[in-house]
C-alpha cells in the first residue's frame, strides 16, 4: 500500500573524497602562515636595519655640528674629536683645506656594526656648509 521511493544517494561517487580534501586546505593553509610568519620576520629585520642606519647617520651629523660649533668658538680643532651619541660611535676629523674651507668627515658606527659618513665642506666665516657629501 504505502510504497517508499529509494531515491540514488550518490554516495558511491564521494566515498573517501572528505579526508584528502580537508588534508588539502590544511595543507594550503599551513603554507599560506608559513609565508605570512616569514614575511613578517623579514620585514621587522629591514625596519630594524633601515632604524641602525639612520641612527649612524644622525650621529654622523651631530658630528658635523660639534664641529661648526667648536670652530664659530675657537677658529681652530685639534686632532679627531671622539664621542658617544645615543649609543653610536662618532669619529670627527676637520682639517683646514684651500682657500680657507675646512674639510669635515664625520663617522657614526652602530654596536650592529653599520657605519654611516657623512663629509661636508664648511666655509670659514659663518661655517656654513657648502657641500655635503654622504
Amino acid at each position: 500500500m504505502f510504497g517508499f521511493a529509494h531515491l540514488p544517494t550518490g554516495r558511491s561517487r564521494q566515498n573517501g573524497f572528505a579526508l584528502p580534501m580537508v588534508l588539502a586546505v590544511t595543507m594550503m593553509l599551513f603554507l599560506l602562515l608559513t609565508a605570512a610568519v616569514s614575511s613578517l620576520a623579514d620585514n621587522r629585520d629591514d625596519t630594524m636595519w633601515q632604524w641602525e642606519m639612520t641612527q649612524a647617520q644622525y650621529a654622523a651629523e651631530t658630528g658635523i655640528a660639534r664641529i661648526q660649533s667648536m670652530l664659530a668658538e675657537r677658529r681652530t680643532v685639534q686632532g679627531t674629536l671622539s664621542f658617544n651619541w645615543d649609543g653610536t660611535k662618532v669619529r670627527v676629523l676637520a682639517r683646514p683645506g684651500p682657500s680657507g674651507y675646512w674639510s669635515v668627515t664625520a663617522v657614526g658606527e652602530r654596536r650592529s656594526g653599520i657605519v654611516q659618513t657623512v663629509r661636508v665642506v664648511l666655509e670659514n666665516r659663518r661655517w656654513t656648509i657648502i657641500r655635503w657629501e654622504r
